[in-house]
């Protein structure tokens, strides 16, 4: 009776200590997992006195970000074509020369770029494009890991953001 006592022992030791690795393997997964993943944010230059306005993504993350979907809202309604958006909207498109993102394209660790970038010499023009990039443009962004394995959604404002 001893001795069958001291296998099921062993079987339940054997079992637990089998647990305990799978769990600390998955613990590990999780740590290198976050370890790699990008934190992508919005920067707005709306200095009013500067004769360029915009939004970047600046990546802050140790990870390189992939662009899955980029969506612009004007006044929390989406809007398809951003040059179209800036003529009804009293800009001139061609003043805008932000780098175009598309699905799969890729932000760096550390990297910042201008998707939204206008130039205006007059005042007053510059004035009424930072409220417009401040106050009724919203910006939806979905991003993951280079492996795709962790997806994040970010929102430049969300008021403006349509979920």
């Amino acid at each position: 009776m001893r001795t069958e006592s001291r296998e099921w022992l062993s079987i339940i030791l054997s079992g637990l200590a089998i647990l305990v690795s799978l769990w600390a393997a998955q613990q590990a997964r999780e740590a290198r997992l976050i370890s790699i993943r990008p934190l992508v944010d919005f920067y707005r230059d709306d200095d009013s006195g500067s004769p360029t306005l915009g939004v970047a993504l600046h990546n802050s993350g140790p990870g390189v970000a992939m662009i899955k979907t980029m969506r612009y809202y004007v006044d929390r309604k989406p809007v398809s074509d951003w040059p179209a958006a800036l003529k009804a909207n009293g800009f001139d498109p061609d003043a805008d020369y932000g780098t175009t993102f598309d699905p799969g394209d890729s932000l760096g660790v550390g990297e910042q770029v201008f998707f939204i970038r206008y130039r205006t010499k007059d005042p007053q023009v510059a004035a009424r494009f930072a409220d417009f990039i401040d106050y009724r443009v919203g910006i939806l962004l979905n991003y993951c890991t280079v492996g795709g394995t962790d997806c994040r959604t970010r929102c430049s404002v969300q008021t403006l953001c349509a979920h």
